[in-house]
């Protein structure tokens, strides 16, 4: 008597032609050699087992896929889709990646992604090469062909222009620079209390920067020294935003500037290669 659960016997005719169809179609050329190579390395004490767990694969077949199913989504299912779906395509602008096997014998992959990428507004095609209806065996890596599509869902890929310290900046707003004198400037002021002098056409001087000429009125090279190793600078830079509108730009060695500056770099270049700065 046949125990419980035993899988002793016979698989139908169609979990047989079926799954022979199957095995024939989806492998690829590199697949069945693999399939080929596990026969002719494998003990004769062995192939039982291989045998056996064949045998039970049909059955996986039948108890999974029966026929009657098969001819239902065939009959009822792909007609009546493919009457819904076909028309709507056109309209369907999302970022799309169709990938199929160059050697599908199974389906025509690859006209179906000609045919799509011809319908759809934003599809890309991706052939594998010698790859057959299962691509997604260990040659193939899925997640590197997302990330390497020409679409980029997640904005990951935009190829932004590369920030230009000297024609990109642009003046702090005003929020800005309240912040940065508050946090970073105010403490020095509080310490050493500057006071700022400027001298008129007239060649008096007056207490403040009144008689610095303001950016409308043309370039100004704006001339300091070192002897306070630059530390006085964030104070200069607040003053002469405050009182004048005026961007300074600093002009230096990008050493001078690795510290950073409370403006962001408004107020000097930001670090960057020497020859750059000689140039400008």
């Amino acid at each position: 008597e046949e125990e419980e659960g035993s899988s002793s016997s016979l698989p139908t005719p169609y979990s047989v032609l079926g799954g022979i169809a199957l095995s024939v179609t989806i492998p690829d050329s590199s697949q069945f050699q693999s399939i080929f190579d596990i026969f002719s390395k494998t003990a004769t004490d062995e192939l039982q087992t291989i045998v056996e767990s064949m045998r039970d694969g049909f059955g996986i077949l039948a108890d999974n896929l029966p026929a009657k199913v098969i001819e239902h989504r065939v009959g009822q299912w792909c007609n009546v889709g493919s009457q819904v779906v076909n028309p709507r395509l056109h309209k369907l602008n999302v970022p799309t990646l169709f990938i199929g096997g160059d050697e599908d014998n199974m389906l025509p992959t690859k006209e179906e992604g000609d045919r799509l990428v011809n319908l759809m507004p934003d599809c890309t095609s991706m052939a594998v090469k010698d790859a057959g209806h299962f691509i997604l065996d260990d040659r193939f890596n899925l997640t590197s062909a997302i990330i390497d599509a020409p679409f980029d869902p997640f904005n990951k890929k935009t190829n932004k222009k590369k920030y230009d310290p000297i024609t990109d900046w642009k003046v702090p707003s005003e929020d800005d620079i309240r912040e940065a004198v508050e946090s970073k400037v105010k403490p020095l002021r509080d310490l050493v209390s500057p006071q700022f002098f400027s001298t008129g056409s007239d060649g008096k001087r007056k207490l403040g920067l009144g008689k610095v000429p303001t950016p409308d009125d043309g370039p100004l090279l704006f001339v300091a020294n070192h002897q306070l190793i630059g530390l006085d600078l964030s104070m200069i830079i607040a003053q002469l935003l405050e009182e004048r509108n005026i961007a300074a730009r600093g002009l230096a060695h990008p050493l001078v500037f690795q510290g950073g500056n409370a403006f962001g770099g408004g107020a000097g270049p930001t670090p960057g290669p020497p020859q750059r700065i000689t140039k400008r």
